[in-house]
């Protein structure tokens, strides 16, 4: 997930340069970037909770109670709150650290070579 974000941002150095041609400051450009990174994040984020609480009560929790019937061992599959808690806080921390990061290099980076043709 780290290297598809960094590769993605490090792949828009042309759109970077012209938002900075255009007078962006650094907190704007930030927030154009992890807006739209967070709610991409998002998205994904809920179709993958609906599609495993889909898969684990259709298919994986059958499957474990034909196998393991009225025995003494009882087990399920479960998404908490907790679970789904962690996962985006990381994903947006993640998120942050990355767009900071390219941000600040961009910054650093004369405008001019921003802007060359490649």
């Amino acid at each position: 997930f780290f290297i598809f974000l960094k590769n993605n941002i490090s792949n828009r150095t042309n759109e970077l340069a012209l938002y900075r041609a255009l007078g962006y400051k650094t907190k704007h450009i930030f927030y154009i970037i992890f807006t739209e990174h967070i709610i991409l994040a998002l998205i994904s984020i809920f179709i993958g909770i609906i599609f495993a609480f889909l898969l684990g009560n259709l298919l994986i929790n059958p499957y474990i109670h034909s196998l393991l019937g009225n025995t003494i061992m009882e087990m399920t599959v479960k998404i908490t709150i907790g679970e789904i808690s962690t996962v985006i806080l990381m994903i947006i921390l993640l998120l942050f650290i990355v767009c900071k990061t390219a941000v600040k290099r961009s910054e650093k980076t004369d405008l001019t070579v921003l802007l060359r043709e490649r």
